[in-house]
């Protein structure tokens, strides 16, 4: 996949991509690959399969490495980052596949994508139960506000396990997962771009 989009000076960027390569062996996944996403900029990366459009998400997201190039995220370089320390940068994505883990409730799947919000250990959690309770309540309720937003019935079965659900709400529960980590770029755009691949 190769891209070079105009660049972009009126608004800060929250993403930026410059010569990005990735290689399969004799396969080469990115070339060079350039792209700048501004605050508030909603992006679509179309393109065939086979194009680069995953290899291009897991490199930024630190489950595979570039060849070359550098990518930062809110002005932080996170190229040869692990994964966790991107996803504390602000970074949360999904998967083609379904990543939940089936026997949890839709809560607790949600919960699995919060867990640098909550402040308390274990320890804290069982001397300090008021507290608990009062970060388990809002967690609870963020999460209910996330599902409502996709499907309000289904935000009045938290409780439930995923297994049961079919596919679409089980994306539906995967994106909440993201949401629910707080990303700083998550709020709607107001800008919609377009880069073929």
């Amino acid at each position: 996949m190769t891209q070079n989009p105009a660049p972009r000076e009126e608004l800060p960027l929250v993403l930026e991509a410059r010569g990005l390569t990735r290689r399969f062996g004799g396969v080469l996944a990115l070339d060079h690959l350039d792209l700048d996403v501004a605050r508030g900029d909603i992006v679509g990366l179309i393109g065939p399969n086979g194009s680069g459009k995953t290899t291009f998400f897991n490199v930024i997201t630190g489950i595979y490495s570039a060849d070359s190039g550098r990518v930062s995220f809110d002005g932080v370089e996170i190229t040869r980052a692990t994964p966790q320390a991107i996803y504390h940068t602000g970074v949360a994505r999904t998967f083609q596949r379904s990543r939940l883990s089936l026997p949890l409730s839709i809560f607790d799947n949600i919960m699995i994508g919060n867990h640098k919000c909550l402040h308390q250990g274990l320890w804290f959690n069982l001397v300090r139960r008021q507290a608990f309770k009062a970060e388990f309540e809002q967690s609870f309720a963020e999460a209910q506000a996330l599902v409502e937003v996709f499907d309000p019935p289904l935000a009045r079965r938290m409780l439930e396990p995923v297994a049961g659900l079919p596919m679409i709400d089980r994306r539906r529960i995967e994106i909440c997962r993201a949401l629910i980590s707080r990303p700083p770029a998550a709020a709607a755009g107001r800008a919609l771009r377009r880069h073929d691949a």
